[in-house]
């Protein structure tokens, strides 16, 4: 018999409405998709609560960084799980069918009508079933790919909404937090952990497996069936569902599953939505294996910041160096480390300072009911023998929008003076990317220059200033609104010997150009 050579299998879940092959990298927030009605209801799909349209995801970035083949000869199989809701049709229009659009408006009417039950539950119904979906067929992907000796691995992040649970929009937040893709990456894992990988031949007898799970049977497993460990299960910041006594599989994905071998977590230290709890991984009964690794590392910044919802998020891009330093180096996975620098989206001149996002307060205030306000540290989740990535020591204690926040001098406080946090060291690569990091950074001024040559109008300004005050020159040209609700004009900016154009607003912090399909920030 001939030796197969071993190979590496990955999947990649992103969450609901979240596909990285529609989304394009670095859209700027607050710029609103087409929306479609019915029955007079406003249904924007792959948005986040706050209408904005989603950036590209650490998951989506992540995955596109994976060589075909790894340096020791092995290939590097990926499947990349765009989220429920994220249906598009040949025109890339989002499809008004979708089975989230369908359950959305029922469950709106649930909201409004209470007659509406049955429609409501029927239709949350196959919302859980669409996520079931999304299991079957990540298993089925990796049952019909493995052979003895293979790894595999999975990653998942969930996005983050902010809605209320009186208005429209919390009928998608309902979904968004049940149907995610770290849910999916940690059930898959329980599922595999249970179940085995069925060999091909016998995938048949998968929806028997499944229904005997399903109903609290215990699972009639074939002769044959692989008993496959899992090389890497990576996270970014699970939260809870709304939905705590609906489940698609009766699986437990709190422990760290026997078969995994490596556990990370990236966390949110500054989420402060009550519902948005996060979901950690445990130690199971009986301990950790010989070989386990569980390593959760909380991050500064809200869910979004952490996971990579946000355009402008510095958080996201040092959480993402840090999933891929924790997997290159154990030798988990061969990652082109080039492109994940390349990928990064903020431009903050130095590392780690930038504000974190308030995610409570950037709920609009007539949603903010149904979310609630409470941090992690009040919750409970943090504890003085947390882990805290090197990022948070230099985290502003100084913040623009405080309200509900927590810093450095909160957990101080909370602990005493001589509690001393422990800090995860930085790897050699995430030392590298931190020293590299005013390298890729503009010149700290707009352009100030007549051009009416070029555009054949009146006298017409690009605008620059050191004094935030005077950034508006009388000629500036309007270009429209940006999430703040604040006038956005028209700028160019220096940026790598040449000159861009750009948009720039009194609530921005710098002229936002596209480059390399992000945005960098050129600051003021």
């Amino acid at each position: 018999m001939v030796a197969v050579a071993s190979k590496r299998i990955l999947v990649f879940c992103d969450s609901t409405g979240q596909d990285g092959l529609i989304v394009p990298d670095g859209f700027a927030e607050g710029v609103q998709p087409d929306v479609v009605f019915q029955h007079g209801v406003q249904a924007a799909m792959a948005i986040n609560g706050c209408g904005k349209l989603k950036n590209s995801s650490n998951v989506w970035r992540l995955s596109r960084a994976v060589r075909p083949w790894s340096r020791d000869g092995k290939q590097q199989i990926v499947l990349y799980q765009g989220g429920v809701g994220s249906e598009v049709d040949f025109s890339d229009t989002y499809v008004a069918g979708t089975t989230v659009l369908r359950a959305l408006l029922a469950l709106h009417s649930f909201v409004l009508f209470t007659e509406s039950v049955h429609t409501a539950l029927e239709a949350l119904g196959e919302a859980v079933e669409h996520v079931a979906n999304k299991i079957r067929d990540a298993y089925n992907f990796i049952a019909q790919n493995f052979q003895e000796g293979d790894e595999i691995l999975l990653f998942g992040y969930t996005i983050s909404n902010s809605i209320s649970a009186t208005s429209f929009d919390s009928d998608f937040q309902l979904l968004c937090r049940f149907s995610k893709g770290a849910y999916v990456a940690r059930k898959l894992a329980s599922l595999i952990d249970r179940i085995g990988l069925l060999v091909p031949e016998r995938l048949d007898l998968f929806v028997r497996i499944w229904k005997e799970i399903v109903t609290g049977k215990c699972p009639t497993i074939p002769p044959g069936t692989s008993v496959a460990r899992i090389r890497c299960v990576g996270l970014w910041d699970t939260v809870g569902s709304v939905f705590q006594d609906i489940d698609a599989l009766r699986l437990d994905d709190t422990g760290v599953p026997s078969t995994v071998d490596v556990a990370l977590q990236a966390l949110s230290i500054q989420e402060n939505r009550e519902h948005f709890r996060p979901i950690l991984w445990t130690v199971p009964r009986y301990g950790l294996g010989r070989n386990q690794v569980l390593t959760q590392v909380w991050f500064p910044g809200a869910h979004g910041d952490v996971g990579g919802s946000y355009s402008d998020s510095q958080i996201s891009d040092i959480t993402l160096f840090w999933m891929t330093s924790e997997i290159t180096r154990r030798g988990l996975l061969d990652l082109n480390t080039d492109f994940v620098k390349q990928s990064r989206k903020s431009t903050v001149t130095s590392w780690a300072v930038s504000q974190p996002h308030n995610a409570y307060m950037e709920t609009p205030a007539s949603r903010r009911q149904g979310v609630r306000a409470k941090n992690r540290y009040e919750s409970d989740y943090i504890n003085p023998d947390s882990v805290f990535h090197q990022s948070w020591r230099h985290s502003p204690t100084v913040l623009d929008n405080p309200s509900y926040m927590i810093t450095q001098n909160t957990l101080q406080d909370a602990y005493g003076r001589d509690w001393a946090p422990t800090y995860a060291p930085l790897s050699t690569f995430e030392e590298e990317c931190k020293e590299q990091w005013s390298d890729q950074e503009g010149v700290s001024s707009f352009v100030d220059e007549d051009v009416s040559s070029l555009i054949g109008q009146g006298s017409i300004y690009w605008t620059s200033s050191e004094d935030r005050q005077d950034i508006l020159h009388e000629r500036s040209i309007p270009g429209g609104v940006d999430s703040h609700g604040s006038t956005v004009y028209i700028g160019r900016a220096s940026y790598k010997g040449g000159l861009y154009p750009g948009a720039f607003s009194q609530s921005l912090d710098g002229c936002h150009i596209p480059w390399n399909g992000n945005r960098v920030v050129v600051s003021v």
